[in-house]
């Protein structure tokens, strides 16, 4: 009975040191890196995001998120506008930082990144936002 009472303690103590049981910005190491958008909804990209009455289309054509130590997220986000009359093309791109954390697979990135929640799992990141779009990005 004690080594079974010895043994619960130790798995005690070993779940309530697992980071990914409570929230955390302090993620394993294999969790670190740079994550590029793959699919928007399972669309692959160029995916367009708005279609003016001009004839201006603006389409995402990639998006990277960087996860390091600290708890500290970037994302660059580019987009190219055209016309589709011709013309002129122009790309842009917007950058985002902050804090993240992970709490057990979930991902909660900065307030200023355009998701509202996530998961993280195994080199993939699954965000969805507002209008309820999945973007997986991978590594």
């Amino acid at each position: 009975m004690r080594k079974l009472f010895a043994l619960l303690c130790l798995c005690s103590v070993v779940l309530a040191c697992d980071t990914r049981r409570g929230s955390s910005t302090a993620p394993f190491a294999a969790e670190l890196g740079t994550y590029a958008l793959r699919t928007v909804s399972g669309k692959p990209l160029p995916v367009p995001l708005e279609r003016l009455a001009s004839g201006t289309v603006r389409e995402l054509i990639a998006d990277t998120i960087v996860l390091s130590s600290g708890g500290n997220a970037r994302e660059i986000f580019y987009t190219r506008n055209f016309s589709t009359a011709g013309g002129d093309t122009s790309i842009s791109s917007v950058a985002a930082a902050g804090k993240y954390t992970i709490t057990r697979d979930s991902l909660r990135l900065p307030a200023d990144f355009p998701y509202l929640f996530g998961r993280l799992s195994a080199g993939k990141i699954s965000l969805v936002d507002s209008r309820g779009d999945v973007w997986v990005f991978t590594r």
